[in-house]
């Protein structure tokens, strides 16, 4: 599992920095980066320090005589809260920030097995308080606001 997860983690990598690549040169005269230079520099570290990871990796399981892609395959958990991920994404520009975050904030620790409905209840309402107010309030970030009534809404909220 561990070496799938590097492997599309790397693809991602290398989407991004093909990303970065493209982005245009303008810049200051005192800029020694240019405009994509960060970017590219952080993606390529972490390219490097990935190829190191799984090389370690495969170099163990090899040493060890196990199996490079032997393990308990995808649990329901996982696939659910990809789902739950995917679900959220796909809502969160529909229903606004604040009630797909509500839902997803409570619906992800129920589907890890978490059983205290109260405390749950209020770490959403918290977490969801707390991330409109750093991010929509104090660095005014704007948040989605969904459509129709959610979006007149969410204009007395931040």
């Amino acid at each position: 599992m561990e070496l799938i997860f590097s492997v599309i983690l790397g693809i991602i990598l290398l989407l991004c920095l093909g990303t970065a690549l493209r982005i245009p040169t303008r810049t200051v005269g005192t800029d020694v980066l240019k405009a994509g230079g960060f970017p590219i520099g952080v993606i390529a570290l972490s390219l490097i320090v990935l190829a190191i990871l799984i090389t370690q990796y495969v170099l163990q399981h090899k040493k060890g005589g196990k199996p490079i892609f032997a393990g308990p395959g995808i649990q329901p958990k996982v696939i659910a809260t990809a789902a739950v991920i995917g679900v959220y994404a796909a809502l969160i520009n529909i229903i606004g920030f604040i009630f797909s975050t509500l839902v997803f904030t409570f619906v992800n620790p129920l589907i890890m097995g978490y059983k205290n409905y109260r405390l749950l209840a209020f770490f959403s309402v918290l977490l969801t308080v707390v991330i409109i107010l750093v991010f929509g309030k104090v660095f005014y970030i704007p948040l989605p606001r969904g459509l129709g009534f959610l979006r007149e809404l969410s204009y007395y909220i931040y």
